[in-house]
């Protein structure tokens, strides 16, 4: 982690910081996340096991979240991975089982809306892709965000913490200022190592116990 980064966060840092933001991760938390779903009709289109999928796209998919690669880039080295002798068998296989198990969690976004009502600014920072963004976006739900931070714009994937220094920047706030939910304990471990009061994601009565307890009325 960027000793200056740090530091210059920590310039104004005091007891009793304000919560100014809230940020959220978007998979798992704001909507479902179906990613079994596409990892199975992606396996099964091709005729191979989840392991040879996971062989062939691991590294290309990590790609394509950073935003290094198109889909379409994609999609070549994963057909090379695979030894694949024939055309793509459908240009869909990103999104379509994808779109057909997400479900909003509209609890969650109702508090996002409250957080707005009361002058909180809202994030989404997410890792993803290109084609699940753009459905996101297409339906609204990252347009409810005052920022959006996603790794296939800004070019880091959690657990690197310069994703959340992103957010932080565009926020012009320190990490005591914030407040981030996620549900893998992983990305939380990694967002309160940089100072951000980061929680485990279970339900949205416990979001709003969470920022009850930090003085914000949901």
């Amino acid at each position: 982690m960027s000793v200056s980064f740090i530091q210059q966060l920590d310039t104004n840092l005091g007891g009793g910081a304000v919560i100014k933001a809230v940020i959220f991760d978007a998979g798992g938390v704001l909507h479902d996340l179906p990613m079994d779903n596409v990892y199975d009709d992606v396996a099964n289109t091709f005729g191979i096991s989840r392991q040879e999928l996971e062989e062939a796209w691991s590294g290309p998919l990590n790609q394509l979240g950073l935003g290094k690669i198109t889909e379409v880039e994609f999609w070549e080295l994963v057909l090379r991975n695979l030894r694949w002798p024939y055309d793509l068998p459908r240009t869909d296989l990103l999104v379509r089982e994808f779109i057909a198990h997400y479900g909003l969690h509209h609890d969650v976004l109702t508090i996002v809306d409250q957080l707005k009502e009361r002058g909180v600014k809202t994030v989404v920072l997410s890792n993803t892709i290109k084609p699940h963004a753009d459905y996101a976006y297409q339906i609204g739900l990252y347009h409810r965000f005052d920022v959006r931070v996603l790794s296939h714009e800004v070019h880091f994937r959690k657990p690197d913490w310069r994703i959340w220094g992103i957010a932080l920047r565009q926020l012009n706030i320190i990490p005591e200022e914030a407040i981030y939910f996620d549900d893998l304990l992983s990305y939380v471990s990694a967002a309160q190592d940089l100072g951000i009061h980061a929680f485990l994601y279970e339900n949205a009565r416990k979001v709003a116990g969470h920022l009850r307890a930090a003085g914000i009325e949901i």
